[in-house]
């Protein structure tokens, strides 16, 4: 098995919008404030607005996409998000994942005082990922376009 990082190209972006797990898809759908855009075109926005992104890729094969946003009313505030595809649920290709995961979110919210995002309820592989790799999620829910989604954080301190 060859695990590997890289920064995040166009054929990337167009693989994933075509393999992304269905519960992602469903849950960045809901997010974007677009009705019109493409998956293709809702993932290039979140690329160029990150000022950090990559592909996670196994055996030359990408399974997932990740970054942060500044959010930009508060710089020291990101964004963190990230996008899989159905090959991350296999158990060899999950268990690096999930280790290098753990790892980098500390490396990434270096330049941050807070990660934070939202995990859609039903996106449970979702929630429990983000549990076991360290973010808080809260039990109050945000409603967005009717659905509930439970906001998530992790604070660094400097």
């Amino acid at each position: 098995m060859n695990h590997t990082l890289r920064w995040i190209n166009p054929q990337d972006i167009k693989f994933v919008s075509q393999f992304m797990r269905e519960h992602d898809r469903i849950e960045w759908q809901l997010m974007s404030s677009s009705k019109t855009s493409s998956m293709e075109t809702i993932i290039r926005d979140a690329v160029d607005r990150s000022s950090f992104s990559m592909a996670a890729v196994n055996n030359d094969t990408v399974i997932a996409l990740f970054g942060v946003v500044p959010l930009s009313d508060t710089p020291a505030i990101g964004s963190i998000w990230a996008l899989t595809t159905e090959n991350v649920e296999l158990p060899s290709v999950y268990r690096p994942w999930f280790k290098i995961s753990k790892q980098l979110v500390h490396s990434i919210g270096k330049p941050f005082d807070r990660l934070e995002n939202l995990v859609h309820e039903k996106n449970t592989k979702a929630i429990k990922f983000i549990h076991l790799i360290g973010f808080k999620i809260l039990d109050e829910p945000k409603v967005i376009k009717g659905e509930r989604f439970f906001p998530f954080y992790m604070d660094f301190i400097k």
